[in-house]
């Protein structure tokens, strides 16, 4: 049997084990998925991309036709439609995404997530997870992930970031 020498030993080449295949099984399942995923966001936002570009293009040609001439200018830029080189998912977290941060101006694998807290028993009550990178947009969807049996937030505190 051939032997594949690696830096410490040489072992005999045997090929891949069970476990070495179903590992490279389901690693290639998750980035099947993975691609499912971006082909639905690509297709998502080429069909709102569409409507955009449609919505473009009918008011100009309103403006043309209320104004009896043609329009002055460029005729509007339309989109380019299919996957973009930077579209990425990750196939371990796929509930996180890329997000800005204020402190450094980079970009980082993220998740945003609020909870509830009970003040007096400091026990959580209520969580929300969203992909804004500030807070205040996440009030109203924190409280209301409060249980109506716990009753309504008398009061609230937050922080500014």
């Amino acid at each position: 049997m051939p032997c594949v020498p690696t830096p410490t030993r040489c072992r005999p080449q045997t090929g891949w084990s069970s476990t070495t295949r179903s590992l490279r099984q389901e690693r290639l399942a998750r980035l099947a998925e993975a691609n499912a995923v971006l082909e639905a966001r690509t297709a998502a936002r080429d069909a709102q991309e569409a409507a955009d570009d449609a919505a473009k293009v009918q008011e100009r040609e309103d403006r043309a036709r209320r104004n009896g001439r043609k329009p002055g200018g460029r005729p509007p830029k339309l989109s380019t439609h299919g996957p973009w080189d930077k579209d990425q998912d990750n196939v371990t977290d796929p509930e996180s995404r890329i997000m800005k941060h204020r402190t450094d101006a980079g970009f980082a694998q993220s998740d945003h997530v609020q909870v509830a807290v009970d003040q007096a028993r400091m026990v959580i009550v209520g969580r929300s997870h969203a992909h804004h990178p500030t807070d205040p947009h996440e009030i109203p969807p924190t409280v209301s992930a409060i249980p109506p049996d716990l009753g309504r937030a008398a009061a609230a505190a937050m922080d500014a970031g």
